[in-house]
């Protein structure tokens, strides 16, 4: 299992239309509205690094509203 955490920044007044489109796509355990520097923070897991390629390239790119990303992939426990 691997996990990423994505924060973004939305075009003006599109945060809740964002962060309600996140939540739907397989995958996307947890988004949220942010203040500061991003818009929004969303919790992605999955099976392995082609899954999360696909779900970050294939969906959350295609959510309408998003102006930009920055994907944080976890540890996972992992030896640095």
């Amino acid at each position: 299992m691997i996990s990423a955490y994505v924060l973004g920044k939305v075009e003006p007044n599109q945060e809740k239309k964002v962060v309600t489109g996140l939540k739907s796509i397989k995958g996307i355990k947890k988004a949220e509205i942010t203040f500061g520097q991003y818009d929004f923070v969303a919790e992605v897991e999955a099976k392995d690094e082609i899954e999360l390629k696909s779900i970050l390239v294939d969906k959350v790119r295609l959510v309408s509203g998003i102006a930009a990303t920055m994907t944080l992939i976890a540890n996972n426990g992992r030896s640095a």
